[in-house]
C-alpha cells in the first residue's frame, strides 16, 4: 500500500498525514493553523494560546492530534478473506 502524497505509513499500515512543521514546511504549517482558526469560536480566538504566532502551542496541538489518529489504529483487527493476501487491517 502506498501512502497519498507526502503521507506516512505507520508500523500497522495505516495512512497518517504529515506533521506540520513550521521550520520545515511554513506554508503547510500555516494553511492548517488558519484550517484549525477557522473552527475556532470567538471566545477561543481571543486566547493567546490560539494566536497564530505561537508556533509552539500549535506545534504541541498538531503532535497530540497526530498521536491520537496513531492510537485508534492500534491493535485493530487484520482482515482475514481470500482477496486479503498482504494482511491489511480493517480501518
Amino acid at each position: 500500500m502506498r501512502a497519498p502524497g507526502r503521507w506516512k505509513l505507520s508500523a500497522g499500515g495505516v495512512p497518517i498525514p504529515l506533521l506540520p512543521d513550521v521550520a520545515v514546511h511554513p506554508d503547510y504549517f500555516a494553511d492548517e493553523v488558519d484550517r484549525v482558526w477557522a473552527l475556532l469560536t470567538e471566545e477561543q480566538r481571543a486566547l493567546l494560546q490560539y494566536a497564530a504566532g505561537n508556533h509552539e502551542a500549535w506545534a504541541a496541538y498538531f503532535r497530540h492530534g497526530q498521536a491520537q489518529r496513531l492510537s485508534s489504529t492500534n491493535g485493530v483487527p487484520v482482515v482475514r478473506a481470500t482477496k486479503n493476501s498482504e494482511g491489511c487491517r480493517l480501518w
